[in-house]
């Protein structure tokens, strides 16, 4: 079973990132997934989608956990990838919280998506992702 999110490509100028999956958590079982972690199994969806990198994005403002999370744990990315939603007849945001992405050569868990702005002509979206490292040996592919 593949996700068919139909993923918007309108890149706007000078919008350059780095290509990422995109794994959404599904009830299926083990053999019909692409990973498992914590004993969910998610899919990636059939489209890449395209993140950017902030450069002083970390998300956490408070002290990550002694000796288990560092601020390189936690970022913030930006992209500009969406789909249509007929009910709300607006675009949303690819990712969602929860959901996993593999971007930067690693795994990442959503934390949280804020809209930052909409660029007029054509609606187009931005979105900052909050993410939190997940560790590849706890993600079973």
């Amino acid at each position: 079973m593949r996700n068919s999110i139909r993923v918007e490509k309108r890149l706007p100028f000078c919008f350059r990132g780095e290509w990422g999956r995109v794994y959404k958590q599904y009830l299926v079982d083990e053999s019909e997934s692409d990973i498992t972690y914590q004993n969910h199994n998610y899919v990636q969806i059939d489209s890449d989608v395209q993140f950017k990198s902030l450069k002083d994005g970390f998300s956490r403002i408070g002290k990550p956990e002694p000796n288990v999370m560092t601020q390189e744990d936690y970022k913030v990315i930006e992209t500009t990838d969406a789909y249509y939603e007929d009910a709300i007849k607006d675009f949303k945001c690819v990712v969602s919280p929860n959901d996993i992405v593999f971007v930067l050569g690693k795994f990442w868990i959503v934390e949280a998506i804020h809209e930052l702005c909409k660029y007029t002509p054509n609606k187009q979206s931005f979105f900052y992702i909050e993410i939190k490292k997940i560790y590849d040996y706890v993600v079973r592919s």
